[in-house]
């Protein structure tokens, strides 16, 4: 019995002596967890359909799409997924967006998302990378990538853009892209709405599917 004490005692001593790391570097792990956490979230968090489960609309976008601060049936995806099973359409919408996800973030995660049989998508680009101070030509160089990786896997597919940034630079950026590639379509639907744009705003995002109905093809 001493002895089994004594054995448990020693891995307690190992335990703990192997879990008390420096502040400095507990602060350097947990920094690196932070950056590390995104790719992880992006990866688990959207469920990939199968190839022959039927055609995708993929939404894409920041703190709004992921409709931060309200319930997920609230999102605009989420009434358009409402709308389409009530058509009986087999289009899925997935929305793979994340809160506070810049274009750069996004363009890191389309490779995988490009596994999926995207039939359509849109796009919500600008608000977070405004807000963290993105460099216009950053910005630029990383929606030009995604909007060109996305149409060389998918060329006949119907893109859908929804500026969500007050900044001219920014939006000009995006202007620029589409106009160098077919099959884009830029809607002003947020920037119309009036500032703020809240991610929690229900009404918006219920108007905003409204809205968007229009543009679906199924």
């Amino acid at each position: 019995m001493i002895a089994r004490i004594a054995f448990g005692l020693f891995l307690l001593f190992l335990y703990v002596s192997c879990g008390s790391a420096p502040d400095s570097d507990r602060s350097e792990e947990g920094r690196e967890g932070a950056d590390n956490e995104l790719t992880v979230q992006s990866t688990s968090s959207v469920a990939l359909p199968s190839i022959d489960s039927g055609p995708v609309l993929l939404v894409l976008g920041g703190s709004f799409s992921a409709a931060q601060g309200l319930d997920p049936d609230a999102a605009y995806a989420s009434h358009l997924q409402a709308r389409l099973s009530e058509a009986g359409a087999t289009l899925k919408v997935i929305n793979a967006s994340i809160s506070n996800e810049t274009a750069s973030g996004m363009l890191e995660r389309l490779p995988f998302l490009l596994e999926l049989p995207i039939q359509q998508a849109i796009l919500e680009l600008g608000q977070t990378d405004e807000a963290k101070g993105t460099a216009v030509a950053a910005f630029t160089r990383d929606v030009n990538k995604l909007l060109r990786g996305i149409r060389t896997r998918y060329p006949e597919a119907p893109i859908l853009l929804l500026p969500s940034t007050r900044s001219k630079a920014y939006q000009q950026a995006i202007s620029d892209a589409t106009a160098r590639l077919e099959g884009f379509t830029i809607s002003k639907q947020l920037l119309d709405a009036g500032p703020p744009i809240r991610s929690g705003d229900a009404e918006l995002h219920r108007r905003l599917a409204g809205e968007l109905w229009g543009s679906m093809r199924f």
